[in-house]
């Protein structure tokens, strides 16, 4: 509601934080909703089926909102929001399970919280900075890059310290976890590449519309959608995950590879075909780590489980996108890839930045040859 009332960008931009904090903790409390009310047998298919949700959403989600925008107005696209989370919120009253916990005494790890932020944000402005190729003395990003590194010990000793941390480094002595947790970021990199830089390919290299871009990048989305069921399905079926798990990297691999290959000259046809073999690999993967990663540990440690995998995933998508727009700006040798720049330099430059994402899918097959086997049930098999 607040956005769509907003009167200025500042305005927009404080309340769309606000939606942002409502929405990071929507995203997990599904998930581990779903690791309370379901045995771990069953978790699989149904988060497969929560992120098939989530893939569809996000291909009707940006057709419907520019048809808003076109027809009703840009604050229509937030307004339109109010029933159906009016609606969603009368379902979750009457339908949802109390499962609350009596807490004896309620204490949040604000030193973390803080030394998390401070790390985070300058990171990315320097990240930023160096992206955009402004004139910023070299002394400031060395500060910046100082900064965050210091607030990163900050976060570590406020994590072993905290009587309740927001990330419990104990979480890290579990080999499922860790690597989960690593994976994670690494394809929450591949993933935003792929849906960033094919669009960017399609229009300015060949030449597209953005909206038959729009369209051209929807296999992506429902490969990703099918095989979420699918793999959760063979999931619940087998018990086994580890072998699906290395093929989704072998996928992205074959995904990356392809795509860095991509010329003027590529098919439309064969956009669609690469881009379908990294949502494969998306789908395969994305559920698997949530729930092999909540099989691995107690019952409660849940929620914090699962919201650290979502965390890094995200921290994938701020982090590694910063990252790759980098290396696209260090090809093109200039500020921002704009439209002077010819369509041959900036299809190296996206090919570097596909190149980078093979090179991430490998990284992610090695570290999972590394990770264990466990029945759903949390012990582990050989």
């Amino acid at each position: 509601m607040l956005c769509g009332l907003s009167q200025s960008m500042m305005e927009l931009i404080l309340f769309r934080g606000v939606q942002g904090f409502a929405g990071g903790l929507l995203m997990m409390i599904p998930l581990k909703l779903l690791g309370e009310l379901l045995p771990p047998g069953k978790r699989s298919m149904s988060i497969g089926i929560l992120s098939a949700v989530s893939s569809i959403s996000t291909i009707v989600g940006p057709t419907v909102g520019g048809l808003i925008t076109d027809t009703l107005g840009w604050n229509w696209v937030f307004f339109i929001n109010v029933p159906i989370g009016a609606f969603v919120m009368i379902l979750l009253w009457k339908y949802l399970p109390n499962m609350g916990k009596d807490i004896k005494q309620k204490i949040f790890d604000y030193k973390g919280l803080i030394t998390y932020i401070i790390c985070l944000s300058t990171l990315l402005l320097a990240l930023t900075i160096i992206q955009q190729g402004d004139t910023t003395p070299t002394l400031t990003l060395v500060a910046l890059f100082a900064c965050a590194a210091v607030m990163l010990l900050g976060f570590i000793w406020s994590e072993r310290n905290a009587e309740e941390p927001l990330l419990p480094l104990h979480l890290f002595k579990n080999n499922i976890f860790t690597i989960s947790a690593v994976c994670m970021f690494l394809i929450g990199t591949l993933m935003l590449s792929s849906t960033t830089y094919i669009p960017l390919f399609l229009q300015k290299v060949q030449g597209m519309t953005a909206s038959s871009a729009g369209i051209f990048i929807s296999p992506l989305f429902i490969s990703t959608t099918i095989m979420s069921i699918l793999g959760g399905k063979i999931i619940q079926k087998t018990d086994k995950y580890k072998v699906m798990i290395l093929a989704s990297f072998v996928f992205f691999i074959t995904g990356m590879g392809l795509l860095s290959t991509m010329t003027i000259s590529t098919t439309t046809l064969e956009v669609v075909v690469y881009s379908s073999l990294v949502g494969i690999g998306l789908g395969f993967s994305f559920p698997q780590f949530t729930v092999i990663s909540q099989s691995a540990v107690e019952k409660q440690d849940l929620g914090v489980v699962t919201g650290s995998i979502q965390l890094f995933r995200m921290l994938g998508n701020v982090i590694g996108l910063t990252i790759l727009g980098v290396i696209v700006n260090m090809t093109l040798g200039m500020g921002s890839a704009n439209s002077q720049v010819s369509p041959l330099i900036l299809n190296n430059a996206i090919g570097n930045v596909f190149f980078t994402g093979l090179i991430i899918a490998i990284a992610g097959f090695l570290m999972c040859l590394l990770l264990k086997e466990i029945h759903m049930d949390g012990e582990v098999t050989h």
